[in-house]
């Protein structure tokens, strides 16, 4: 389920950039945060518990959904500071802190790998301790 909100919203982040639909920028912001404070609320993981999972039944194997919504908080105050840019009529750098954003959704829906956590991590074991 949480692999399926990534790749939506490198979908719809790369598919505003080349459509030049600056306004995803901002209700992904919220899509986002919604999925951080209360993921029972998100958009997409409600879709994929209505229409996908009960296509396809339980999945085998449950991810962890701590960091991922730790991801999602990160990402969203990424896009909301991006938002903060466009107003300012600054859309180069507003676009390319939501590809950045996108990027990591896209890299985490198809590997797996959450570079939000790793840098967390590292943050808090600066030396490799945890």
């Amino acid at each position: 389920m949480l692999r399926f909100d990534e790749a939506v919203a490198a979908v719809v982040l790369f598919g505003g950039f080349v459509f030049h639909f600056w306004y995803v920028i901002p209700a992904w912001a919220v899509v986002l945060a919604l999925g951080a404070v209360e993921p029972r609320v998100a958009p997409f993981q409600r879709l994929w518990s209505t229409v996908v999972a009960a296509r396809t039944g339980p999945p085998t194997t449950l991810e962890d959904p701590g960091p991922t919504r730790f991801a999602y908080g990160a990402l969203a105050v990424v896009l909301v500071l991006a938002t903060g840019i466009g107003l300012l009529d600054l859309a180069f750098l507003a676009w390319l802190l939501a590809l950045v954003v996108a990027a990591h959704c896209a890299l985490q829906a198809t590997t797996g790998i959450n570079l939000a956590v790793r840098v967390r991590r590292r943050v808090e074991h600066p030396r490799g301790g945890g």
